[in-house]
């Protein structure tokens, strides 16, 4: 939701509000675990030094999280 405020855009922001206690319960179900825990500190850990290196690799961080999440989600099911 930081980032969906951040861009200022407030159709997205309404897009992103109707889902929020889809987030919350998704978040504590997913947060339960420390494998997921572990892998967000470190997603944003590395996520903070691209950003602030001005490096291009911000897009590659983002998709291998995110692939690496779907994993994990399909291992929580």
């Amino acid at each position: 939701m930081l980032m969906v405020q951040v861009t200022r855009n407030p159709v997205l922001k309404m897009i992103f509000n109707d889902f929020e206690s889809i987030y919350q319960r998704l978040g504590q179900l997913y947060f339960t675990g420390k494998i997921a825990r572990e892998m967000s500190r470190k997603y944003y850990e590395s996520l903070e030094k691209a950003i602030t290196s001005k490096n291009k690799s911000v897009y590659h961080r983002v998709q291998e999280t995110m692939t690496r999440a779907q994993i994990l989600w399909q291992e929580i099911q």
